[in-house]
């Protein structure tokens, strides 16, 4: 037992000490709450390759939000409220949200762009549940109305609600190209 535990200590390799980079990420314009900020930085630690440092990381990620947008990909009929008829209007219940964002990879000591500006897309796809018609939100059971939220299993939401659930997986998709892309360089 002395034998073994004298002197063998588990450490990384020279190789991988040199192949992994300490980077740091300065605020990113645009990622209000931060949440974009932590994705990233988890994203980089799952790599093993790049180890996030507050300041003065070897490497310095510059990321800026440049376009934050929304489209409806979804519709499905209206229906009037007090008869539940379907009408010849479409409402949407399906939307993507995308969000672009602008990097650039710095090395510090030489203070050279190894990435230059460059764009990367995320986007996430959501459903929703109309809030202006009751017929949408309700049913009626036993004589009761009775919402239909209660019965949805978090799936259902308003407009509002949605585009916040939608953020993390979004963040993460845009998180992971990121760390991919800097995968690839060989700095």
């Amino acid at each position: 037992m002395l034998v073994c535990s004298c002197g063998y200590h588990l450490q990384d390799s020279a190789y991988e000490e040199e192949m992994r980079r300490t980077i740091s990420i300065p605020y990113i314009k645009g990622d209000v709450r931060g949440q974009l900020t932590n994705e990233i930085i988890r994203q980089l630690s799952y790599s093993g390759r790049y180890e996030y440092i507050r300041e003065g990381g070897s490497l310095l990620l510059k990321v800026a939000v440049v376009s934050d947008g929304t489209s409806k990909i979804g519709y499905r009929y209206d229906r009037k409220n007090h008869s539940c008829k379907r009408t010849n209007h479409l409402q949407p219940t399906e939307a993507r949200r995308e969000i672009t964002v602008e990097l650039t990879l710095i090395d510090e000591a030489s203070m050279m762009e190894i990435i230059k500006p460059t764009l990367v897309r995320g986007t996430s796809e959501y459903d929703f549940v109309g809030t202006h018609s009751l017929c949408d939100l309700s049913f009626i059971q036993g004589g009761r109305r009775v919402t239909v939220e209660s019965f949805s299993l978090g799936q259902l939401d308003s407009v509002e609600g949605a585009q916040d659930d939608a953020l993390l997986p979004l963040y993460r998709d845009l998180a992971e190209k990121i760390v991919n892309g800097l995968e690839w360089i060989s700095c």
